[in-house]
């Protein structure tokens, strides 16, 4: 997108850093737009992803709780104090 860009800004005669400065705006644009679907389905797999990282964290996390607290002979659930 950013080289057909280039090339309409050149053909239109611009030059030097306003042509690259205007082609980078103009493509990042109309890639804003052209890839939205894209943007949104990659966004829903990170979240996807991320949430399966929490979930084993927290399992890790209350298994290790369990681990200490069936050491400590601790046995109920409040960890006030």
């Amino acid at each position: 997108m950013l080289s057909i860009c280039l090339v309409l800004g050149w053909v239109a005669g611009l030059s030097g850093a306003v042509l690259v400065i205007v082609a980078l705006l103009v493509s990042g644009l109309i890639s804003w737009f052209l890839l939205q679907r894209q943007r949104i389905a990659m966004g829903g797999a990170v979240e996807r992803r991320v949430n399966r990282v929490r979930e084993r964290l927290d399992e890790r996390a209350a298994s290790e709780d369990a681990y200490v607290d069936a050491i400590e002979g601790n046995t109920h659930d409040d960890r006030t104090g």
